[in-house]
């Protein structure tokens, strides 16, 4: 009974540490949405076709740094990397040798 009861117990702890834990993942994920989509609607069509205008509007958003451990990048509608953060990497470094 005693076991039952300590087996329970051990239970209840680990799925409200599990709650807990995913808690915070979600508000850092909805955090980092947030940013993203805000940052994406003052993208504009200049910005695209320009090497120089991409890599600047990156670099006038340091926060990105933060939220994404300075990896982040802009890429094509294919996927292929454009620019990159200031201490990420682009082109074909995204995607390996």
């Amino acid at each position: 009974m005693l076991r039952d009861d300590l087996v329970r117990h051990a239970g209840e702890q680990r799925f409200t540490t599990a709650h807990f834990v995913s808690s915070q993942v979600n508000e850092q994920l909805i955090d980092r949405m947030a940013a993203l989509e805000g940052v994406a609607r003052r993208v504009q069509p200049a910005i695209l076709r320009s090497d120089d205008a991409q890599q600047s509007f990156l670099e006038q958003r340091p926060s990105f740094e933060i939220l994404f451990n300075g990896s982040y990048f802009i890429t094509d509608v294919h996927g292929a990397g454009l620019s990159a953060g200031l201490t990420g990497t682009c082109g074909s470094e995204l995607h390996g040798p």
